[in-house]
């Protein structure tokens, strides 16, 4: 959508939909036949509701997520479409937006960001993403929302004031909208906290657009290296 003087107005900035980001789309019911995914078999999910953490050193790991609250989970995995088969059909987990790549002409999907599909309620862009991963499986990062813009930078200052170590941001994702902040636990797990995320339902098109650092965010710092691992 286009942003126009009628559009914009003092002290209120523009809304700009959320499926903007793409220009190829499919209704998710569209997707779903696609692929021959028989809805009413599915298990169906209320919500995703927690990340488990082990860790020798829990005294570290609690001081650090008290200076931290919505959870998702990131999963890079090298066998990424007999995930995205295995989740979609055996849960009403659903894509929000996939990424993929061409070799000679032919695409492969290589990450989506993924939501529970709770019909006509509205609910994260993504609470489940997939990613293709060429260092093996592993949980890439978990993420926790915060109230708003504000709380997000306080929670910034208050961690580096703690010594601990910055991942990425703070920033605006472009899928998603999300302003973004991740950090190194004590343990080494990466741990995102958010504020500003769309919401989808089943009505939201499936967003299909090529994979590549530019999709990643509007602003914020150079994306490192680290987090494409």
């Amino acid at each position: 959508m286009a942003v126009t003087g009628s559009s914009v107005k003092a002290n209120h900035g523009a809304s700009v939909p959320d499926t903007s980001a793409s220009q190829e789309q499919m209704s998710q019911l569209n997707w779903l036949q696609s692929r021959g995914i028989k809805v009413k078999d599915r298990v169906r999910l209320a919500r995703l509701s927690h990340m488990r953490y082990q860790t020798p050193d829990m005294d570290a790991l609690c001081d650090f997520m008290l200076s931290w609250c919505h959870l998702d989970a990131l999963t890079c995995r090298n066998d990424f479409e007999e995930l995205l088969s295995f989740y979609t059909t055996h849960f009403n987990i659903v894509p929000t937006d996939l990424l993929y790549m061409e070799n000679d002409g032919h695409r492969m999907n290589v990450t989506t960001f993924m939501h529970l599909d709770l019909g006509q309620n509205h609910t994260d862009h993504h609470s489940f993403f997939l990613g293709a991963s060429q260092t093996g499986s592993h949980v890439h990062h978990c993420s926790f929302e915060v109230f708003d813009y504000d709380t997000q930078h306080l929670g910034h200052q208050w961690l580096a004031s703690k010594g601990y170590q910055s991942v990425w941001g703070v920033g605006r994702h472009i899928l998603g909208s999300q302003i973004f902040d991740y950090w190194w636990d004590p343990a080494g797990n990466m741990v995102e906290h958010y504020a500003d995320g769309d919401l989808v339902n089943e009505d939201t098109p499936i967003g299909i657009l090529p994979a590549g650092h530019e999709s990643l965010a509007i602003w914020g710092p150079e994306v490192p290296l680290a987090f494409l691992q």
